[in-house]
């Protein structure tokens, strides 16, 4: 529920979302105004190569926010992303990316 709250690319969304309820009537300033990285980390998998399936995971979610936030980097950041190898890597690029375009403000 944060998510679909805070999510910059959900923005447009929440009137339909919380319509109704208190929260719809009364939002607050940082409503709609985070990228947001999603974590289900119930989806990583066994045990048995933990390490290789958490990294498989984070890879593609960060992949993933790549792909919905696009238009805050730069054309072709999606693509630049999943160049990068690792999910260390892929969070570093989004680092350094947020800071040279100025989407981490």
């Amino acid at each position: 529920m944060l998510r679909a709250y805070y999510d910059i690319a959900q923005k447009e969304k929440f009137r339909k979302r919380f319509e109704g309820l208190w929260i719809g009537g009364q939002p607050t300033p940082l409503q709609g105004k985070f990228q947001i990285l999603y974590l289900d980390f119930s989806r990583v998998g066994g045990i048995g190569a933990l390490d290789r399936n958490f990294d498989d995971y984070c890879s593609g979610a960060l992949n993933n926010f790549a792909l919905i936030y696009e238009p805050y980097y730069y054309p072709g950041f999606e693509k630049d992303m999943k160049e990068q190898s690792g999910s260390t890597n892929k969070l570093n690029f989004l680092d350094w990316q947020a800071h040279n375009t100025g989407a981490a403000n």
